[in-house]
């Protein structure tokens, strides 16, 4: 099909861009503990092996907040600023497909110029750096990764816990073990994987509506975990017409209150609406929803 390649070149940039990232936070996760094993859990202060309820103690409790602000500006912004220069990149890539798939005479000729402030969307500065205070800042520092953390080591002075324990266990927490995530892994990362598909159906969307197609390919991965929603959808065309109706079923993963257009199969859907012309869409043959299974049929062959 027409534009296939560039759909191709999209998507393997996408998957690489999550690996990348993945790996990355698992680094992080290494740097964190170590970094906060020097600056705060090497100078809490022992007694007969037991972490002491003491002054400085409570002390290097409330230095956490600072030591995390250190943290983030020497290690975590990077990887994160990466993200959001990734999904910038998509911008291109999407240009192309729809260049492909329309004609060069009928797409926009430059895309950036018309997403204003696309970079700032996303949270990255003119100079590649994390805007503060930003989704992609709040996300490099989740404050929930943060508060179980500084929870975790409240418990363990007001416990006075073993201070063997508390380490082995704050190693754990952060950097994770036997097949359960770390911190950034668990707190962060599906976050990230959703905002890259969400930015990415954004982008075929803004482009879609701008160039007029109202036809879709229902498009991406199927995995064990597949929702049945998204498994009876994949591949086959339907008009955006029909899918706004879609809104007004339920199933299971729906995100309640999200257009579908933007939430494709709801929480953590890798699938997307992948925007065709008419004539390609009829030549795939176009589906609806049966009314009284609520599968779909095809209706235009």
């Amino acid at each position: 099909m027409t534009g296939d390649k560039e759909h191709k070149a999209k998507a393997d940039h996408i998957k690489k861009s999550l690996e990348d990232f993945d790996n990355e936070i698992k680094q992080l996760q290494q740097k964190m503990f170590e970094f906060l094993s020097v600056e705060l859990l090497s100078e809490f202060e022992t007694i007969n092996g037991r972490i002491a309820l003491n002054k400085r103690n409570a002390l290097r409790l409330a230095k956490l907040d600072a030591s995390m602000d250190a943290f983030k500006q020497k290690y975590a912004a990077k990887p994160f600023a990466k993200l959001a220069e990734n999904m910038v990149k998509m911008i291109e890539l999407t240009s192309d497909y729809f260049r492909a798939t329309v004609g060069a005479d009928k797409t926009i000729s430059n895309i950036k110029d018309k997403v204003k402030n696309y970079r700032a969307l996303v949270g990255l500065n003119e100079s590649g750096g994390v805007i503060r205070g930003s989704f992609i800042d709040k996300l490099a520092d989740n404050a929930e990764m943060r508060t179980k953390i500084a929870n975790y080591m409240r418990n363990a002075v007001e416990g006075q816990m073993n201070y063997r324990d508390f380490a082995k266990g704050f190693r754990d927490m952060v950097i994770g073990k036997d097949g359960i995530n770390g911190a950034y892994e668990r707190y962060v990362g599906n976050y990230a994987h959703d905002m890259f598909f969400n930015q990415s159906q954004q982008q075929e969307n803004f482009f879609a509506q701008q160039l007029g197609l109202k036809y879709f390919i229902y498009r991406g991965s199927e995995i064990e975990t597949t929702r049945p929603f998204c498994r009876d959808r994949h591949g086959k065309a339907f008009s955006v017409e029909h899918a706004k109706t879609w809104n007004d079923i339920d199933w299971s993963g729906k995100i309640p209150g999200v257009d579908i257009l933007q939430q494709r199969g709801g929480y953590a859907c890798r699938h997307q609406f992948v925007y065709v012309t008419e004539q390609a869409a009829k030549r795939m043959g176009i589906y609806e929803l049966d009314t009284e299974s609520g599968t779909p049929v095809k209706v235009d062959k």
